[in-house]
C-alpha cells in the first residue's frame, strides 16, 4: 500500500511539551527554533550500509492553525468526513473535527504507513498521545495508536479511542454545518460579485501604478462612484468596503497584494458568465482584457451585464470545480512535502480519485509549471501558481457550492 500524507490534529498546543518529550525518547533529535516557536524537528534513524537512515520530521506551521483560514479548514474537514461511510462513532468525529485548534505535519523518507511495523511509528504515536490527538490521512482517521476511527471504506475500530471531547451543550448542533444544504448563486449575484471583486482587483492596482497620487486618488472615487451608480454594495463585505474607501496610500502591503489576486477569481466569474476565456493554471488573467468584458468603470456595459446575466451550464462548472480540485491539491500537496511524485498515475488510481487532469500538463509525469515539473520550477513561478490555483479555487467552489459570504468558501484539498 502507497503510503500517504499523515498529520496530527488535537485540541492541544503543547509545543515545549513536544520539545522536551522527544529530547527524552529520541537521541540526537535536532529542533530548529525556540522551544516554544520550533519551526521544524528532525530524527534521524540508524544508517545502514546502502542506505540512507530514516527521517521523521515534524513541521510547525502557526499561520495554518492560527491563520484566519483556520476555520474554513475546520469546516472543510468536516465536510469531508461527512461523505464517509455511517458509523456509530461518526457524529462524535464530526464534532471533534469542529474542536481542533492545532496542527502539526510530517515528513517521512522513506514513506510511512500506518499499517506498517516501521519503528518511527513509536515516535508519531507518543506525539500524538502528548497532544490527546488524532492522525489525518486522506483516508481516514487514526487513534494515538494507529486505530481506525473513521475510514473511507467504512473501517471504525471499536477499540480506537477518541480524545477528550467537552460534553454537548444544550442547543448545540454537534455536526455543526455538515447538514446544511448549498444553494449556489443565481447569475444576477455572481454578476455582482464579479464586479464587486473587479473594483476590490482595480483599487488595488492603484497603489502600485505609477500615476500622480492626487490622479490615483481620483480614479479611487471613481470606482466607488461607479460601485454606487450600480448598486453593489449590498454585495460587498464589510472588508471590502472598507479597504475600498481608504484613501490611496493607506494600504498596507498584504491588503494591496491580496486585492491583486482577487483578479484571478473575477476571471473565473467572468468565465462563468460567459463573458471571458480563462488562461491556462499557470499563466495570469490579464486585466486589460478581462476588466472590458465585464464593463468595469462603464456604468452601461455593467449595467447590460446585470440586467440578463447568464451562466454556464452546471455541468461546466461542475467540471472546472472539479478540475482546480486537482491542480489545487497537487500544488499543496507539494508545498508540503517538498517530493516528487507520479501525478499522472495517482490522479488515476488515487482512492479519492480518479482526478479530472485534463487542463494539466504534465512533464517528467508530475505537473508542470511552465515547461518544467513541478519540483524544478522556479519558486516564484511556484508561488504564482499556487496563488492561481487558490483564488480559482475558491471562486469555482462558490459558484457551484453557494454560500452567503462569498470570502468564507472552502478550498480544502
Amino acid at each position: 500500500m502507497a503510503a500517504e500524507p499523515i498529520n496530527i490534529f488535537s485540541q492541544k498546543q503543547d509545543l515545549s511539551g513536544i520539545a522536551a518529550l522527544l529530547r527524552k525518547v529520541v537521541p540526537g533529535v535536532r529542533i530548529a527554533g525556540p522551544d516554544d516557536a520550533w519551526e521544524k524537528i528532525t530524527i534521524e534513524g540508524t544508517k545502514s550500509w546502502l542506505r540512507k537512515p530514516p527521517t521523521l520530521v515534524f513541521k510547525n506551521g502557526p499561520e495554518y492553525y492560527k491563520g484566519p483560514d483556520w476555520p474554513r479548514q475546520v469546516a472543510g474537514m468536516q465536510d469531508y468526513f461527512s461523505r464517509f461511510p455511517d458509523v456509530a462513532r461518526k457524529p462524535d468525529v464530526l464534532r471533534l473535527i469542529g474542536a481542533f485548534r492545532f496542527a502539526l505535519a510530517t515528513e517521512f523518507e522513506p514513506g510511512l504507513n500506518l499499517q506498517s511495523n516501521d519503528p518511527r511509528l513509536k515516535i508519531l504515536y507518543v506525539v500524538t498521545r502528548h497532544l490527546d490527538g488524532v492522525l489525518f490521512t486522506p483516508s481516514g482517521l487514526w487513534d494515538s495508536a494507529g486505530r481506525a476511527l473513521l475510514c473511507a471504506d467504512g473501517r471504525s475500530d471499536p477499540d480506537a479511542v477518541m480524545p477528550f471531547m467537552a460534553p454537548v451543550a444544550p442547543g448545540d448542533n454537534p455536526e455543526h454545518r455538515v447538514d446544511q444544504e448549498p444553494t449556489p448563486p443565481d447569475a444576477v449575484r455572481v454578476a455582482k460579485r464579479a464586479l464587486c471583486l473587479a473594483a476590490v482587483s482595480g483599487r488595488g492596482f492603484l497603489e502600485v501604478e505609477e500615476m500622480p497620487l492626487e490622479q490615483a486618488e481620483g480614479n479611487r472615487k471613481r470606482i466607488m462612484t461607479w460601485i454606487g451608480d450600480l448598486a453593489l454594495e449590498t454585495e460587498l463585505e464589510p472588508t471590502e468596503l472598507s479597504f475600498l474607501t481608504q484613501p490611496v496610500g493607506a494600504l498596507e502591503q498584504q491588503n494591496t497584494v491580496d486585492a491583486g489576486w482577487r483578479l484571478e477569481a473575477v476571471g473565473v466569474l467572468g468565465w462563468a458568465l460567459g463573458r471571458f476565456e480563462l488562461p491556462v493554471y499557470d499563466q495570469l488573467v490579464d486585466a486589460g482584457i478581462l476588466f472590458p468584458a465585464l464593463g468595469f468603470l462603464d456604468v452601461n456595459k455593467a449595467t447590460t451585464l446585470l440586467a440578463s446575466p447568464k451562466l454556464r451550464p452546471l455541468a461546466d462548472l461542475r467540471g472546472l470545480q472539479e478540475q482546480y480540485f486537482a491542480l489545487h491539491w497537487s500544488l499543496r500537496e507539494f508545498s508540503l512535502r517538498k517530493q516528487t511524485m507520479d501525478f499522472r498515475s495517482f490522479a488515476r488510481e488515487s482512492w479519492f480519485g480518479p482526478l479530472d487532469v485534463s487542463p494539466a500538463r504534465f512533464c517528467e509525469d508530475d505537473l508542470a509549471i511552465g515547461e518544467l515539473p513541478i519540483a524544478r520550477a522556479p519558486e516564484a513561478a511556484f508561488r504564482t501558481t499556487l496563488s492561481i490555483a487558490n483564488e480559482r479555487h475558491l471562486a469555482i467552489n462558490w459558484l457551484v457550492d453557494g454560500g452567503e459570504v462569498y470570502s468564507a468558501t472552502d478550498t480544502s484539498t
